[in-house]
C-alpha cells in the first residue's frame, strides 16, 4: 500500500525521525532506502504538515531516549505505548494493533517420538528465548518464563541469525514481523 502524495508546499520546519530499521513491514532498509509502513506513514505526515524530514536509523533500545534527550522529535517503529514510556514521551493516538508471536526451527516441532522439542508456547518454560533488546516482549518472556533463559538482541536480524543457527530455541516480536520472517525463511515456523 502506497501513502497518498499530498501537494507540495514550501520547505517548512525541519524534523528528524528515529526509526530502528530491519523489522519490515514496519521499517527498514531497502537499496540504502529507508521503507515501511512506519516510515511511510511518517513521510506522508510530515509532507502534509511541511516538515522538512531527516530519517537517522538508531537501535530499537535506543529510540525512547532520543525523543526524551531531544536527538530526535519522533520516533517511529511499531512501539508498543507502556506507562512506562509515557512518563517519558508524548504518544500520538494508536494506529495499529499487533499481537505477540514466537518462532522456532521447523525441526525443532515436537513429533510423536521426539521427546524434549518444542509443540507448544508451555514447552518454553526452560528454553533459550530471544526476544529485542528494550521490547515489550524482553519484559514479557521475563515474567511468562522466569526459567527461560532470555538472550537480548540490538537488532533483529541478529535475533534471527540466533535463531536459524540454533544458539536460541524461540524467538518472541510481533505478529506481523514474525509472519514475514517465516514467510523469507522456509526454516521457521509461528507457534503462536
Amino acid at each position: 500500500v502506497t501513502m497518498p502524495k499530498f501537494p507540495p508546499k514550501p520547505v517548512g520546519e525541519k524534523g528528524t525521525l528515529a526509526v530502528a530499521v530491519g523489522d519490515l513491514p514496519n521499517s527498514g532498509s531497502v537499496n540504502g532506502e529507508y521503507v515501511g509502513f512506519d516510515i511511510e506513514l511518517v513521510r506522508t505526515f510530515a509532507q502534509k504538515e511541511n516538515i522538512d524530514l531527516t530519517i537517522i536509523s538508531l537501535e530499537f533500545a535506543a529510540l525512547v531516549a532520543a525523543v526524551a534527550s531531544g536527538k530526535a522529535d519522533m520516533i517511529a517503529d511499531c512501539i508498543a505505548i507502556t506507562e512506562e514510556r509515557k512518563q517519558q514521551i508524548a504518544f500520538s493516538d494508536p494506529y495499529m494493533e499487533d499481537k505477540s508471536a514466537i518462532i522456532v526451527l521447523k525441526k525443532n516441532i515436537a513429533t510423536a517420538s521426539a521427546g524434549k522439542k518444542i509443540s507448544t508456547v508451555d514447552d518454553l518454560a526452560r528454553k533459550k528465548l530471544g526476544v529485542p533488546t528494550g521490547s515489550v516482549y524482553d519484559k514479557f518472556a521475563m515474567q511468562r518464563f522466569p526459567a527461560a533463559t532470555i538472550q537480548l538482541y540490538n537488532e533483529l536480524p541478529d535475533l534471527t541469525l540466533a535463531l536459524t543457527s540454533g544458539r536460541v530455541d524461540a524467538g518472541i516480536h510481533n505478529l506481523h514481523v514474525m509472519k514475514s520472517l517465516v514467510r523469507e525463511n522456509p526454516d521457521l515456523v509461528l507457534i503462536s
